[in-house]
């Protein structure tokens, strides 16, 4: 099943589907309201609320919104919502690794012209592009020389691999000690003795 939450369409999963199935219609109907970005009186009314005073609307409003079955869905309705749009590892691994493989000739044909001896460039179609693809330009700058074009720098998107990955050897991280052991049992010693003498 699917559904509006804040004007994205999200797929519900089963756990998600009972809980939606578990409640009366009216408070299915408040629920999914309130989920597409409607007040708390918008989402009773519209609905199928049938109470008439705007304080009476109100009270019904919020006592079906804070009732433990609508509160659980609407709330792992959004968590479903926000998940879908957060970036797994694996995601950012795969355009990390994309972005790492991508060289100049995946996105720009060098043309000789045997004319004027010089190299002509230009940026491939997009079914032509090879590795990220359009992905890979980090920047593209007209200017008095013309086009200028760069693309993003594969050992920083290697660098990060390794990071998201832990492929880096680990750090060793020295620490100097100030005290031996003894030392420091010594000083809690003398002031002991110096608390006695007092």
């Amino acid at each position: 099943m699917e559904i509006k939450v804040d004007g994205v369409t999200v797929e519900i999963d089963d756990d998600v589907l009972d809980m939606f199935h578990s409640m009366t219609p009216l408070q299915q109907n408040v629920a999914i309201n309130k989920l597409s970005g409607m007040t708390n009186r918008d989402s009773y009314t519209r609905g199928g609320g049938t109470a008439k005073s705007t304080s009476s609307v109100d009270v019904c409003a919020s006592g079906l919104l804070s009732n433990p079955k609508v509160k659980s869905f609407i709330q792992r309705a959004r968590t479903l919502r926000f998940s879908q749009h957060i970036m797994t590892k694996d995601e950012m691994g795969a355009r990390l690794t994309d972005l790492a493989r991508t060289e100049v000739r995946d996105i720009v044909d060098f043309v000789d012209a045997p004319e004027t001896e010089q190299t002509m460039w230009r940026i491939k179609p997009d079914g032509e592009m090879g590795g990220a693809g359009h992905a890979a330009i980090s920047e593209i700058v007209a200017g008095r020389d013309g086009i200028k074009f760069k693309i993003h720098d594969q050992r920083a998107a290697m660098k990060q691999l390794a990071q998201l990955y832990g492929y880096e050897q680990p750090q060793r991280i020295e620490v100097e000690q100030v005290k031996s052991l003894d030392d420091l049992y010594d000083s809690f010693e003398s002031d002991n003795d110096n608390e006695a003498e007092t």
